[in-house]
């Protein structure tokens, strides 16, 4: 374990950047999914869910954003904790938010990343 000495210091580094050559992948489109089988419970539950997003959306882009922040906003509605409850792993849970976005003729898909 080093000590810094007391006081201000200056630090001091270089970084080289180099250009990245290989070609990139095209990312895949949005597809329209098949929608996800529900229970009656869960069918009360997505349509209402889906009532209050269409109220703060202008069109299928606002619609998807608001869908996904229904599922991110803490605490989650009763609604969307009944969707959740059944998928168990984040993976389920988030290809069951994507594929319901197909019963409103939405496309979509998953983008995993590092938040």
């Amino acid at each position: 374990i080093r000590s810094a000495p007391r006081g201000q210091q200056v630090l001091y580094y270089r970084a080289s950047v180099i250009p990245d050559l290989t070609p990139a992948m095209p990312e895949p489109l949005p597809t329209l999914g098949k929608p996800p089988e529900l229970s009656e419970i869960e069918t009360v539950a997505i349509n209402t869910l889906f009532e209050s997003v269409r109220e703060k959306s202008v069109d299928t882009a606002s619609f998807a954003q608001v869908w996904v922040r229904r599922f991110i906003e803490q605490p989650l509605s009763s609604e969307a904790q009944i969707l959740l409850d059944s998928r168990k792993t984040r993976e389920q849970q988030v290809r069951f938010i994507a594929s319901a976005l197909a019963i409103r003729k939405i496309p979509s898909r998953v983008v995993w990343g590092v938040v």
